[in-house]
């Protein structure tokens, strides 16, 4: 195998595929964040890293703690369930108004929880109720039929002004504690002291990433061509560090 990844190195290689490594998962990428901010802080201390992540769904990835309105329960069978031995959703937010007509920002917990430790789920309908009282008489959630003639989940596809809401599912995902939920690696970033932010959608052009394999495959063509993995991870390893600084940044 090649040997090119010491523990101050950012590159890293997986050998993907059944019988190896396996393949790219959410989990290995935040391992990845995690060694690539190693690295950095010990390259330029003091220092904030800006991580730019395009829109993959591995990069998207929640916690599994994060406030999801698709996945409130809504089903008796659910509602009457323990499930104080599970991952738990974290508390949520909204604003209201005390006595006195200002407004404070309350904090509102997603389950019922018994002296005994038991714990419950509030479901979809109380946690929007208790947010807004009027919305009591409010469908529970839109049911639009796919391609296969079954209903689609959260498939809302009236767009009600933004005080009528057209069911409690839509109106519980545009709520800001809800809406503004950030992804698992996000979360880690700045848990770190450091910035993540998403390029927009669609826009492959923006991001530095393109150039550099762009500019490393030009490289690499140039190159014979080899016949082992070890050679072609080495190959691959010499021509992305050897990418000029001014292409990644035309």
């Amino acid at each position: 195998e090649a040997v090119c990844s010491p523990s101050d190195e950012a590159i890293r290689f997986l050998r993907a595929g059944t019988g190896k490594e396996g393949w790219y998962t959410s989990e290995l990428f935040l391992n990845d964040i995690d060694h690539a901010i190693n690295v950095f802080e010990k390259s330029y201390p003091g220092c904030t890293a800006v991580f730019t992540l395009d829109n993959a769904t591995i990069h998207k990835k929640r916690n599994a703690d994060a406030l999801s309105a698709l996945k409130l329960p809504i089903s008796p069978k659910k509602l009457n369930e323990d499930v104080s031995g599970t991952v738990l959703m974290r508390n949520g937010w909204y604003w209201t108004t005390d006595d006195h007509g200002n407004a404070i920002k309350k904090e509102q917990d997603m389950y019922f929880r018994t002296a005994d430790g038991r714990v419950y789920p509030k479901g979809l309908r109380r946690v929007c109720i208790e947010r807004d009282p009027t919305l009591a008489r409010l469908k529970t959630q839109c049911r639009e039929k796919g391609a296969n003639g079954k209903p689609k989940v959260f498939s809302c596809r009236d767009r009600p002004p933004p005080d009528k809401p057209c069911c409690l599912r839509k109106f519980l995902f545009e709520q800001p504690d809800f809406n503004e939920e950030k992804s698992q690696v996000q979360e880690y970033v700045e848990s770190r002291g450091h910035r993540c932010i998403y390029f927009p959608k669609f826009h492959c052009e923006l991001n530095f990433i393109e150039m550099v394999w762009g500019e490393a495959k030009r490289l690499f063509h140039l190159l014979a061509r080899v016949s082992t993995s070890p050679e072609l991870e080495r190959m691959v390893y010499t021509r992305v560090k050897s990418v000029a600084l001014d292409r990644i940044q035309q």
